[in-house]
């Protein structure tokens, strides 16, 4: 491998690639630069390709006795997640407002793969952008880790730690926001769900799982179970009842559209009396409505 002396640009070397000694699984490439940015996990550079392209690039470090299982693993590693609309087709149900068990479980394993990053002691600091996700067997995985808790001064910091893990949060959602989940298409839960991760109330831990378990995520299966959950938790009904019937919530008042309703919800709510004006009087009616339907036939009832 021929080496060429530094360049005053900041690059500490540059490599000429040689196909007899060298590992190369793209045969475009021709050479390859490594800077001087210092991180224990990788270096960063470019690649040269023979059409006279090159390319930024982050360069993994591994040890010796993990040659084998590195180039194994990143000769089968696809390509990057594209902004395109197969993705976008998934995001929502057909006909529904309801996020796609697909998306909803990709989020949540998403949230899931941050916060386990960060018991690591690990940043990303670049979810906001497309090109460091992949799809892999049908699963989306997050790659180019960028930072660690050495790269920081005073990481110790409580305000400072929880305001690098906020931020790579708030980057995925970003991504989400401005390419993925229908963007300029009116969608109000998605809205609520962006929203909620400016909410600052939670300790870390708490907020992740909040997110992970956020309505907008679930199923409908799972949205019924919340409900279930709320009535079941509440220990004081006067009080609920004045929280649902306040002004937070004066958007899902007028709530009986009778004619819009499928057959079965239509059945469940001729055999009671509910206001249509009142919020806590949907709670009752969702109630009813869960206990009246088997639990295969909920998904398809909702979504009706």
């Amino acid at each position: 491998m021929e080496r060429q002396q530094p360049s005053p640009n900041g690059i500490q070397r540059r490599y000429k690639l040689n196909p007899k000694e060298d590992a190369i699984i793209d045969a475009r490439l021709t050479e390859y630069e490594l800077n001087n940015h210092q991180s224990q996990f990788y270096f960063t550079g470019k690649i040269y390709f023979q059409d006279g392209k090159e390319k930024d690039v982050r360069f993994f470090k591994f040890k010796k006795s993990e040659e084998r299982l590195a180039k194994k693993i990143f000769s089968k590693l696809p390509n990057e997640m594209q902004d395109d609309n197969d993705l976008k087709k998934k995001a929502s149900s057909e006909d529904s407002d309801i996020l796609s068990f697909w998306w909803g479980n990709e989020i949540r394993n998403l949230l899931r793969t941050i916060k386990h990053i960060h018991s690591h002691k690990l940043f990303h600091m670049g979810l906001n952008k497309m090109e460091n996700y992949v799809v892999v067997d049908d699963q989306i995985k997050i790659i180019n880790i960028q930072s660690s808790f050495a790269d920081f001064e005073d990481i110790e910091n409580t305000r400072k730690l929880r305001t690098l893990r906020i931020d790579d949060l708030k980057a995925l959602r970003n991504m989400l926001k401005e390419k993925i989940l229908l963007p300029g298409v009116p969608w109000i839960d998605r809205d609520y769900f962006f929203v909620f991760f400016d909410n600052v109330k939670y300790e870390y831990p708490t907020f992740v799982n909040k997110l992970a378990s956020h309505p907008f995520l679930l199923t409908p299966e799972e949205r019924m179970a919340c409900f279930r959950n709320i009535l079941h938790r509440s220990t004081d009904e006067s009080e609920l009842k004045g929280i649902l019937d306040g002004e937070a919530l004066q958007r899902y008042r007028n709530w009986n559209r009778f004619e819009e309703m499928s057959r079965r919800f239509r059945k469940v709510y001729k055999c009671s009396k509910y206001d249509g004006e009142c919020v806590w009087d949907l709670l009752k009616f969702l109630k009813d409505v869960d206990l009246d339907l088997p639990p295969e036939a909920a998904d398809t009832e909702i979504m009706a």
